[in-house]
């Protein structure tokens, strides 16, 4: 079973740590927030605190109240959506039934239908350390991804000339396959840059936020107070990316690396670029805040 969150009756569930479960309502420690919860989630939210696998929280709420399984399976995973809506719900994928043949074709057969699931959303506080943990949890498949790379690189390269891999020359043919890390590495530096540029605005301006990831996507979220203030995050972190990415630049400059690689680091500066366009998330903030209220785009 996948539901749109990409969880399966095997996976474990629970709350984030900085969640607490008052009378009617969960409390987000983070920010503060309280959201409502009636009598019948409850129960669910009580299992999810110590955190147990869907198959048991179904199970559980189905004998509670009497319910067949599609009625007691669906109030769950509604329950669990409005959790997710919130960055409030932690899911710990159960990878020995995943990888059974049956459950690799059936993921297979879903990523061939394009009916991707959604991942859950996790968070970490606005603080540098969350902004580390953060960007490295978003990009922990772009990692894996680079690494493969470097090895399918270091393996044509070995099948076309086996020489190429020993000898003096060796050196230069390992960094060249290590060419994907190292550019995943100047990526999650720059994004890593842009978020933490929407941070330290959030935070000089007093605004009360918390970093969110949700697969390779990371973005942080406030509280709005006024619209100069939301201008000024948005524009912090497109700003900060691209000083990072001339860093980038300037230190492969420096150190002599060839101009096809400081190229590629002044290309992934682009998506910071993009992000101060009105077309951007970041950008209809920027432009949009100034366009309803000129007086403060003085």
């Amino acid at each position: 079973m996948v539901s749109e969150l990409a969880i399966r009756l095997d996976d474990v569930v629970g709350l984030d740590a900085h969640v607490a479960i008052e009378n009617d309502h969960l409390r987000d420690l983070l920010t503060g927030r309280a959201h409502p919860v009636n009598g019948t989630a409850h129960h669910i939210v009580r299992q999810l605190r110590t955190g147990a696998d869907l198959r048991q929280v179904v199970d559980s709420y189905q004998s509670a109240f009497g319910l067949d399984v599609d009625t007691a399976l669906r109030d769950v995973l509604a329950v669990l959506e409005s959790c997710d809506s919130a960055a409030l719900l932690v899911v710990r994928r159960n990878w020995s039934t995943r990888l059974r043949p049956w459950s690799l074709y059936l993921s297979t057969k879903t990523a061939l239908s394009l009916g991707w699931g959604r991942p859950p959303a996790r968070r970490a506080p606005a603080t540098f350390w969350g902004l580390a943990m953060a960007v490295a949890r978003s990009s922990r498949a772009g990692a894996i991804s680079a690494v493969i790379a470097g090895i399918a690189l270091a393996g044509v390269l070995f099948a076309v000339n086996p020489s190429s891999l020993s000898g003096p020359a060796t050196l230069k043919v390992l960094l060249y396959c290590a060419t994907p890390v190292g550019v995943y590495l100047v990526m999650a530096v720059q994004f890593g840059a842009h978020e933490g540029g929407h941070l330290l605005a959030a935070r000089g301006l007093g605004h009360v936020s918390y970093l969110t990831t949700r697969g390779l996507q990371m973005s942080l979220a406030h509280a709005s107070t006024r619209d100069s203030g939301d201008r000024m995050i948005a524009l912090a972190g497109p700003v900060c990316g691209l000083l990072a990415a001339a860093v980038c630049v300037a230190i492969g400059v420096l150190a002599g690396l060839p101009p096809m690689f400081s190229t590629l680091m002044a290309g992934l500066g682009v998506p910071h670029v993009w992000s101060l366009t009105p077309w951007s998330t970041d950008g209809r903030m920027v432009w949009g805040r100034a366009r309803i209220n000129p007086v403060e785009a003085r």
